[in-house]
């Protein structure tokens, strides 16, 4: 699958360098298939998803990231003002980080489950 070679092995968030690590098994043992370590910089996904899915749970561990960060839960905002921040944070990473525009370009056609190689 041509997008596991453009997967990102880090971000730039907000300033700050993260890690990517795509690990084979669940690590905190529930339903959970990623996770951000803020105070370590560190985003986990767990591997062999569909890629649309992966996808997805990367994106939305990098709003985990953009949240604490930006110090979201300070100000106790409303909903608009949380949209403008985490678009303002994902227009950022996006434009930081021209590799990760690689990869999702890589899977915006994903074969179907089940017609996957391995």
């Amino acid at each position: 699958m041509k997008h596991i070679k453009k997967r990102p092995r880090s971000l730039r968030i907000m300033g700050r360098q993260y890690g990517v690590n795509w690990e084979k098994s669940n690590l905190l043992g529930s339903s959970a298939v990623g996770f951000c370590i803020n105070t370590k910089l560190e985003i986990v996904v767990q591997d062999g998803m569909h890629p649309v899915e992966e996808l997805d749970t990367l994106l939305h561990e990098i709003f985990h990231a953009i949240w604490f960060q930006m110090s979201i839960n300070e100000h106790n905002p409303e909903e608009e003002v949380i949209v403008r921040k985490m678009a303002g944070g994902l227009t950022q990473v996006l434009m930081d980080n021209s590799h990760l525009q690689d990869y999702i370009r890589a899977i915006e056609n994903p074969v179907p489950v089940g017609e996957q190689d391995d």
